[in-house]
């Protein structure tokens, strides 16, 4: 690093990092991701305090995302004129590659006080034919484990800051998953979604898991583009919803699934028109532990006390 910045006046400055570790980083984060990689970034600093020019450029080579290698990052970013534009490339390997760009007309100064907003809408693209869905094993954390597949995606987004207008469509094929509270792999997964300004349509999904099936299509409702809840009508499908604790459950008639975000804290709810649960029983006979009769417990005889019910249907008949 070398040059100067002042709150007035003329500006110089640049910084240049060459072939860093980011892993060594994450000793100061301690929910990192699982991502490591040789950081490489410029940047300059020119204009004055009152009408600023920046330019950047970053690269990241040789990096794993939860274990999976990529080909690299190169992006690149600038201010100037009052407008500020991000590009930025992602390739995992020689066929699966992301591109984004971004412009925002906004106001950057420093010379009567820190000043940064924006002057104008947003115009964002995210475009890729095909990415590895495998990287999102670094966020999932222990709730989802083993993320796999490829996604299609030809995002935009546009407008003001504050109301901002998505559109555009994802695809998804041969995903696969595994949540740790049903402890079912769910493979199979292909979807197709269609970002509107309230939210995704999904026009389309279907996954396997054990032996059952799911077929159907619902919305999920955005805010700001977080999930605020889930409908999903599913039709009739022969096949296991869960095997979650020794339980089997199995539609054979329609239901309507329904979730609310944030799920930890609100609860989801279906609507089963027919079901059956077979709990799987078999667990009891395990383990060397020897069965003990619990004292608590009081045992009537069910002879004595069809006897006595006996008894007192004779005493009835005889007093008529």
């Amino acid at each position: 690093m070398d040059g100067q910045v002042s709150l007035t006046g003329s500006q110089a400055l640049r910084l240049n990092v060459e072939k860093l570790p980011i892993e060594g980083l994450r000793a100061f984060f301690s929910e990192a991701p699982d991502v490591t990689g040789i950081l490489s970034a410029q940047v300059q600093l020119e204009g004055t305090a009152a009408a600023p020019q920046v330019v950047a450029a970053l690269s990241l080579e040789n990096s794993k995302i939860a274990g999976h290698s990529y080909a690299g990052l190169v992006a690149s970013g600038s201010y100037r004129d009052q407008k500020a534009e991000v590009k930025a490339t992602v390739q995992q390997d020689q066929g699966h590659t992301a591109n984004a760009t971004a412009t925002l007309p906004m106001t950057v100064s420093w010379n009567n006080g820190w000043r940064a907003e924006a002057a104008g809408n947003i115009d964002s693209r995210i475009q890729s034919s095909g990415l590895s869905l495998a990287f999102l094993n670094a966020f999932s954390g222990k709730a989802i484990q083993g993320i796999a597949g490829e996604v299609e995606v030809d995002l935009q987004v546009r407008g003001s800051l504050n109301q901002p207008v998505a559109s555009g469509v994802l695809r998804v094929r041969d995903g696969k998953l595994t949540p740790t509270a049903l402890g079912v792999q769910v493979s199979s997964i292909t979807a197709e979604g269609l970002l509107e300004p309230r939210g995704v349509r999904i026009s389309q999904i279907s996954a396997r898991a054990n032996k059952g099936e799911l077929n159907g299509s619902g919305f999920i409702a955005l805010q700001k583009f977080v999930p605020q809840g889930l409908t999903l009508p599913l039709p009739r499908s022969n096949g296991r919803r869960s095997t979650r604790n020794n339980i089997r459950l199995k539609s054979t008639a329609p239901l309507k699934l329904t979730a609310h975000w944030p799920l930890r804290g609100s609860p989801a709810s279906s609507k089963f028109q027919e079901a059956s649960c077979v709990p799987d029983l078999s667990f009891l006979d395990r383990g060397n532990t020897p069965v003990k009769r619990d004292p608590t417990i009081t045992v009537v005889s069910t002879t004595a006390a069809r006897q006595r019910r006996s008894q007192a249907g004779e005493q009835r008949s005889s007093r008529q």
